[in-house]
């Protein structure tokens, strides 16, 4: 008995590793798409008055598309698992907190080529911070959510 709730806890364990792969790459797939059609990029460039805080409008509209990219996750996270919701959560963010990390060491060592900021460094973790952020708020607000499948076991 011990061994098979073990087995299921790994099983589930590696459920939230792979819906955080794949939030990874669907949110690499999103800001590719966005990149190409969002006209704001380009009216703030050319705004005189934004110019000088480009940096700063750019980051608070990441960090409000990562916010909304990271709804579906957190939406199939309280559907698929049932028990460990917060444990589960983590798993799911550390794929996308590995990326950031990585991006965090690209910038990091192309800083003697880029005119780099400190809110440039800050972005690359946006990502993970915006998907725990959601998370544990649909935890503590939507957590009573049970899957149609735990309710008809009980």
């Amino acid at each position: 008995m011990m061994v098979a709730k073990l087995v299921i806890f790994s099983i589930r364990s590696l459920i939230s590793l792979l819906l955080g792969v794949a939030h990874v790459y669907f949110v690499i797939l999103c800001f590719g798409f966005i990149a190409t059609i969002n006209p704001l990029q380009l009216w703030i460039m050319d705004s005189d008055t934004l110019r000088g805080s480009a940096l700063l409008w750019l980051s608070i509209m990441d960090l409000v598309l990562h916010l909304l990219l990271a709804i579906p996750v957190t939406i199939a996270l309280l559907y698929l698992q049932t028990q460990l919701r917060r444990y589960h959560l983590c798993l799911v963010a550390i794929p996308m907190l590995g990326f950031g990390l990585y991006s965090l060491w690209q910038l990091f060592s192309q800083r003697h080529e880029l005119s780099l900021t400190y809110l440039s460094y800050i972005n690359t973790l946006l990502p993970a911070l915006a998907l725990l952020l959601i998370g544990f708020l649909a935890l503590k607000h939507f957590g009573h959510i049970k899957p149609a499948a735990a309710s008809l076991r009980l």
